[in-house]
């Protein structure tokens, strides 16, 4: 059912030696860091907005506070099924 722990550790050296590993979590680094820095921008801009205008901050407003009562796993199936899971999401 489970492989052998000898047989992981073996993966587990053969993907460092050979790279494919490292090239995974560089990956992997990108996304996040993109993702990241795209999500910063679009809260300051989104915090900006709701600050300056009073319309924005009695509408938007009361939806973003209520959206954030909500666990961050919650996002999970609905990120999946907008943005899917490739190199383009």
């Amino acid at each position: 059912m489970f492989p052998a722990p000898l047989s992981v550790l073996q993966t587990l050296v053969n993907g460092f030696m050979d790279r494919t590993f490292l090239i995974g979590i560089a990956i992997s680094m990108r996304r996040i860091t993109i993702g990241y820095g795209i999500s910063v921008i679009a809260g300051i801009l989104l915090g900006l907005l709701i600050g300056r205008v009073k319309l924005l901050d009695e509408t938007v407003g009361s939806l973003v506070l209520g959206l954030q009562t909500l666990p961050s796993i919650t996002w999970l199936p609905l990120a999946l099924l907008w943005f899917g899971l490739n190199e383009k999401a």
